[in-house]
C-alpha cells in the first residue's frame, strides 16, 4: 500500500482525473482519495512508486510519496491489511 500526498489537488475533479491517472497505469489498483487531507492511498501490486508518482504528475499534479506499507507474510488471506502495528 502506497500512500501519496497531493498538495495541489482540490476539488472532486482533481481526485477523478488522479484516480483515472493511476487506474490506466494500474487497471487493478485500490485507490481511496482523501480530499481534506490531500492523500491518496494506493494499493496496487503491479506498479512502482514511481510509476503511479509518474501517472499523477502527467495528470498534471505534484506528489511524493508518504509511506509504503508491506503485508506480513500470510496475511492476505486472514483480513489483515497491513502489518498490524497500528491496531
Amino acid at each position: 500500500m502506497l500512500e501519496f500526498e497531493v498538495p495541489d489537488m482540490s476539488c472532486r475533479s482533481c481526485v477523478g482525473k488522479i484516480s483515472k491517472a493511476i487506474r490506466e497505469v494500474d487497471p487493478q489498483a485500490q485507490v481511496d482519495v482523501d480530499l481534506a487531507s490531500k492523500r491518496v492511498r494506493v494499493d496496487s501490486t503491479g506498479s512502482a512508486p514511481e510509476e503511479l508518482s509518474a501517472a499523477i504528475a502527467q495528470a498534471g499534479y505534484t506528489s511524493s510519496v508518504q509511506t509504503q506499507v508491506t503485508l506480513r507474510a500470510g496475511a492476505e488471506g486472514n483480513g489483515i491489511s497491513c502489518c498490524g502495528g497500528c491496531r
